[in-house]
């Protein structure tokens, strides 16, 4: 999704939610009692006062086993100036959504015949070149041993496992740009290298990606708890730049949560 559909999208998702503080709070303001709260302080103690006449200063005091009368009315003016906010929000929102651009920055250069392109630097990455520059970072992974068995995904890349190369596929069929095995340095666990490194095109964000496959064994287990919390202790946070999946020999791995995932945080 190109940035100025993603913010439209997300100022319409606003204005839904908008939407529906209106309908609540409308539907508040139809069974509040008339009047307004008037609040005093006496010897140090708020005291509480239902105003209805324009012309009174205070009104009738209300004695505190009529607590609930101040709570309605304080909630009533609440509800008021909140009605207004909400209006005055979705104003705004509105404006906002009609005056949005519908050409993107990119589209400048995205639209140029290819023998101009040649000619031109350009001010701004368009996604593609984005995704071209990043995929182009050199690094080296963990090397195999002889005895592993050889799997390569469709892009031709040697992966230790088969779930990982299912993984590593359905990212390449979902266009999720990926490196497998990126190395990184975490306090407290040492030199890792992530299963993968995930980035969501839209927003330039990276994420690693761990799948733990032996979940049934004890000590694999283990290690495994003391790798998330060695990313979490490094400001890698689950569900922010981390995700990760489990698999066990009786529980195997579900590419349909697999799925939903990666299109809630790489295809938004």
């Amino acid at each position: 999704m190109k940035k100025i559909q993603m913010i439209k999208k997300q100022l319409e998702e606003y204005m839904e939610e908008l939407d529906v503080s209106v309908q609540q709070t409308e539907k508040n303001l139809r069974r509040v009692p008339e009047g307004k709260l008037i609040l005093s302080r006496s010897n140090g103690s708020e005291q509480y006062y239902h105003k209805i006449e324009q012309g009174q200063k205070k009104g009738t005091y209300i004695p505190t086993n009529n607590r609930n009368l101040a709570e309605a009315l304080a909630q009533k003016d609440y509800d008021i100036s909140l009605l207004k906010t909400l209006h005055r929000h979705k104003h705004q929102i509105s404006r906002a959504i009609r005056t949005l651009p519908n050409e993107e920055i990119e589209d400048v250069y995205s639209k140029l015949p290819e023998a101009r392109k040649k000619l031109i630097k350009t001010h701004t990455l368009t996604d593609e070149q984005y995704v071209e520059e990043w995929l182009k970072v050199s690094y080296s992974g963990k090397s195999f041993d002889s005895e592993n068995t050889e799997i390569f995904t469709e892009l031709g890349e040697r992966v230790r496992s088969k779930s990982e190369k299912i993984l590593a596929d359905k990212f390449y069929t979902l266009g999720i740009p990926y490196r497998y095995e990126y190395p990184l340095k975490i306090k407290g666990y040492g030199l890792v290298y992530p299963d993968f490194v995930l980035l969501n095109i839209t927003k330039r964000t990276e994420f690693y990606f761990e799948h733990f496959g032996m979940m049934d064994n004890p000590m694999y287990c283990q290690n495994a708890i003391k790798k998330i919390e060695s990313y979490i202790k490094n400001h890698i946070y689950p569900g922010k730049n981390l995700l990760f999946t489990f698999e066990t020999s009786q529980k195997p791995l579900d590419m349909r949560v697999v799925e939903q995932m990666l299109r809630e945080y790489l295809l938004q």
